[in-house]
This record gives structure tokens, C-alpha cells and sequence, in this order.
């Protein structure tokens, strides 16, 4: 057995933004605007409310798509223009 000189990469870099336009289709694509860029959604995205409780303590619980509207503020877990995870932060 061999194990491969190059790890694995990750895919995507994460990155803090406004929603600017909601999420839209065009055929079967779906599509966000965060700072004024479009992004592709990619099918496999995940979306997740990021929330502190009465201890501080920090949660991810999972969310939808329609949850994303313009004015919010974001992370994205994006590669070029295309995005993987989206983490919506529970300060507007």
C-alpha cells in the first residue's frame, strides 16, 4: 500500500459578507449574492444557523436555503465562485 506525498486539500476558503440578493434559479443552477458577487450554489451545500446560548456557549443546527435573506450577515465556505457551506451568524 502507498500513501500519497500530497494530503487532501480542502475545498474552499471561508470568507464574512452581506447577502445582497437572495437566492435565485436560472435553469437548474441556483445562485447568491453576497457583497455584490454572485456565487453558484453547489448541490451538495449545507447551511447552518450559527447560535450562542444563555451559557455562551456556541452552536451550528442546520438550516435552509430560504433562511438566507438579503441584509444578513454571513461566512462562506467558497472555492472561486462557487460556494460549499454557508453559516449564517445570528448578528444582523
Amino acid at each position: 500500500m502507498t500513501i500519497p506525498a500530497v494530503p487532501a486539500l480542502a475545498i474552499g476558503v471561508w470568507a464574512e459578507g452581506h447577502v445582497t440578493r437572495s437566492a435565485w434559479n436560472e435553469g437548474s443552477f441556483h445562485y447568491i449574492e453576497v457583497d455584490r458577487i454572485n456565487y453558484l450554489l453547489m448541490p451538495e451545500l449545507r447551511v447552518l444557523t450559527y447560535r450562542v446560548d444563555s451559557q455562551g456557549i456556541g452552536h451550528e443546527e442546520p438550516s435552509t436555503l430560504s433562511s438566507v435573506r438579503t441584509g444578513l450577515r454571513v461566512s462562506i465556505k467558497a472555492e472561486g465562485s462557487r460556494i460549499y457551506d454557508i453559516l449564517i451568524s445570528n448578528q444582523e
